[in-house]
């Protein structure tokens, strides 16, 4: 039997409708055969390093002081690692692996889904 990997990262963004901003909330998994191996890192903090030489005058202090601290743990941790560090993460993952990825999420404030009575 083939080994299978899944992968599941949750996220809280705004959403802008109508002039208004609206939290939502979301997650994403990938189901894969490849696992996200060592290179695939490698291959992501390369490009975190090289985003840092290339845009280090555009970058604002606090996203650059994240990717310092990424770069320096050797290591990826969404929670403490700027947009700029996810998208390198992301990039390598579209590069080296495929599989088959789901991403739902909701508007609380559009859909109230506690609110809904349910029946037994």
């Amino acid at each position: 039997m083939k080994q299978r990997y899944i992968y599941i990262d949750e996220t809280v963004f705004d959403l802008p409708i109508k002039e208004e901003k609206h939290k939502c909330f979301g997650v994403g998994a990938l189901l894969t055969e490849k696992k996200i191996a060592k290179n695939i890192i490698d291959d992501a903090l390369n490009k975190l390093k090289q985003n840092l030489r290339s845009e280090k005058d555009k970058m604002e202090k606090i996203v650059k002081k994240m990717d310092m601290n990424t770069l320096s743990k050797g290591y990826f941790h969404a929670a403490n690692d700027s947009k700029n560090s996810h998208s390198c993460l992301c990039s390598s993952i579209r590069k080296y692996v495929s599989g088959n990825i789901k991403v739902s999420y909701f508007v609380p404030s559009l859909q109230e889904p506690w609110k809904k009575k349910t029946h037994r």
